[in-house]
């Protein structure tokens, strides 16, 4: 998410994803299908899982697929957690789904706190995968904590050479590959920049792509007093050495409040976002808040879709981000102005059998919460859950009739 991790409480019951049976016949559609008009998301399911021996509060849920497998990583809180630790003592699990998300594995912990020599003694989440295909290994990088939260928030890079990431990942020994603040002083730094250089927390990491051997990355920082957010850039090699600038790199901040004060009043940024990209754009969905990247009371929190032309970044408040026409795409459906951070961790997946958008959608108070699945579909309106129950509730009795024939 953004700034800071938030542990909750967590008690759900079952493996199942439990998908919702659509009467409308699914045809592949695109995002500039979606931007046309001609389509819409519909949530398909729910995603529900129980705690595994060891940890609870299985959330801040990332994705990657590689050919027809999903793969779910989610940072899980320790059971007995670290008195060196004031915040956040959170491993990372895997979980696996071989049928496009309708029943997942067992959790398999990936990496535990102090796999490094340092960074991340006490926290690793929020963080992104990415399976390279020439090596065959798997990356990810992730925002680290250090014992006794010592330096903040950094980046931490862990690898695993294999075509599953259902197993132990190895520590970069250079860990923290970015330390707090690292890539925000260089990209803020200069006359007439979106950004202050006191920006910090480089966090919510993404992996977009490897492009002529350069890993392309985007990640949140907030700026001074916690009031506000941007995204920048950057590329790498191996995950240590940074590039900010030259090239398609602006070497600024990527979006800033003034990219989204016309869709927001208040609007401080964004935080976490995940990306698709196509030969002509590139399509965000991010965090849009008022108030702090820090999660509050009373607080507008939503998630955007927009996109940019792919042949360059833009500088953020050029005007150059284009936003999907009409509301937010993702709102709390139970809306609670005391439960902060209504609507968290919204991401794309992608695979052969269409678009997805997964996201955590909680309760007040966050009694619970509930992992929504939306597929995109070209095939008209959207169709209401109470329009679903009905069809369904027909059929069956159809079914009774043809039955007692």
């Amino acid at each position: 998410m953004a700034m800071t991790a938030r542990r909750v409480g967590l008690t759900v019951a079952t493996l199942m994803l439990a998908f919702t049976p659509l009467f409308a016949v699914a045809k592949t559609a695109s995002l500039l299908d979606l931007w046309k008009g001609h389509a819409h998301f519909r949530q398909v399911g729910t995603i529900e899982w129980t705690d595994a021996p060891g940890q609870h509060s299985e959330i801040g849920t990332w994705y990657a697929v590689r050919g027809k497998a999903w793969y779910a990583f989610s940072r899980a809180y320790l059971n007995t957690p670290n008195p060196t630790c004031p915040g956040d003592n959170t491993r990372v699990v895997v979980r696996e789904s071989k049928n496009h998300g309708k029943t997942w594995s067992k959790p398999t912990s990936i990496v535990d706190p102090g796999a490094s020599p340092a960074g991340d003694g006490c926290a690793i989440l929020d963080g992104s995968s990415f399976y390279d295909l020439p090596t065959r290994t798997w990356h990810m990088l992730a925002q680290c904590m250090a014992l006794s939260n010592a330096g903040g928030w950094s980046l931490c890079h862990y690898s695993r050479a294999n075509e599953s990431p259902t197993g132990r990942f190895t520590a970069d020994p250079a860990n923290p590959v970015v330390r707090g603040g690292q890539l925000w002083s260089r990209i803020c730094a200069g006359e007439n920049k979106a950004c202050p250089v006191s920006t910090h927390d480089e966090g919510t990491p993404y992996i977009i792509e490897k492009r002529n051997g350069k890993f392309i990355v985007t990640f949140h920082g907030v700026g001074p007093g916690d009031k506000t957010g941007f995204r920048g850039v950057a590329e790498t090699r191996d995950f240590k050495i940074w590039t900010t600038s030259g090239g398609d790199l602006p070497g600024d901040a990527i979006f800033s409040a003034k990219d989204c004060s016309a869709w927001l009043p208040g609007c401080v940024g964004t935080g976490a976002v995940s990306t698709i990209s196509t030969p002509d754009y590139r399509f965000m969905i991010g965090e849009i808040m008022t108030k702090s990247l820090a999660c509050q009371i009373n607080q507008s929190w939503n998630f955007e879709i927009y996109r940019t032309r792919r042949n360059s970044w833009p500088r953020a408040g050029t005007g150059k981000w284009e936003k999907l026409v009409g509301p937010p795409i993702i709102k709390s459906s139970m809306p609670d102005d005391a439960t902060p951070c209504p609507v968290s961790y919204a991401h794309f997946v992608t695979d052969d059998s269409g678009i997805y958008l997964i996201y955590e959608d909680w309760a007040p108070r966050r009694a619970f919460l509930k992992r929504r699945v939306l597929r995109l579909f070209q095939d008209g309106p959207p169709i209401s859950e109470a329009q679903n129950r009905a069809h369904l509730a027909n059929k069956t009795r159809v079914v009774s009739r043809k039955r007692q024939r």
